[in-house]
Order: structure tokens, then sequence, then C-alpha cells
């Protein structure tokens, strides 16, 4: 969560920057978010990326949920499983896609002559799956 108002922080550095931000945590409810001091400001610093991802929709809900209870604001869904949030005239695009990591051909790139070298040449130990 330490990196939540990171958007706000690359929008006033960078203006013209496309920025998305991608939650691998869960994301609160708002029963538990309205007990943040700083709950607004992370909302909107959050609202500053133009694409922000979610691995469950739960998440996703919980989060639109906080913004339109703590910042007033509507959504609205799109074509394509997308929703998207209206905030200060811009469209925040609100999307949902779990990553899962095919953990054989994981395993299979590890035992790979050229990774273990390299491995060994920086000083990681990388366990052998026998």
């Amino acid at each position: 969560y330490h990196l939540l108002l990171l958007p706000s922080y690359l929008l006033r550095k960078l203006t013209n920057a496309r920025i998305a931000l991608f939650l691998h945590v869960p994301f609160p409810s708002s029963e538990i978010f309205r007990t943040l001091a700083t709950r607004e400001e992370i909302l909107r610093a959050m609202l500053c990326a133009d694409h922000i991802g979610f691995d469950l929709f739960e998440y996703a809900r919980h989060f639109l949920t906080c913004c339109t209870r703590m910042l007033g604001l509507s959504y609205e869904a799109k074509r394509g499983g997308v929703v998207v949030v209206n905030n200060q005239g811009r469209e925040v695009s609100i999307t949902c896609s779990h990553v899962g990591l095919n953990t054989a051909e994981v395993r299979r790139r590890l035992e790979l002559p050229a990774v273990q070298t390299l491995a060994q040449r920086i000083g990681l130990g990388l366990m052998r799956a026998d």
C-alpha cells in the first residue's frame, strides 16, 4: 500500500505521462478504508493514474464504493469489461485481471544452463527442482 500515492507524484513531475497502477493485494471495504485519516488523499492520488487494475472484481468494487462514498464520484461500465470513474473531467479505467504464474514453465527456465550460469555469476543460489 505504500505506493498508492505514487501516481500523483509521477503526474506532478511528468505531466503528460500515461500512468497505470495494478494492485496485487486486496483493497479494503469502504467500512475499513474510511477509518484512515488520509483516505481522501490516497483515493485522489490513485485516481491520478489513467488505469487502475485489480486482481479480483471484489477489490475493484471496494475501490469504486470508496470513490462514490468518500469523494462523491460516479462510474459507469464501458465495452470490453472496463469500468470508468469520472474524476474532474478525466476518465480513469478500472479493470480486473487475475494474473497467474505457470510454475512448470518457471521451473523449466530455472533449469536452463544459461540461467544457472548467470545466477552463479551474480551470486544467486537457485534451487534445483529435482
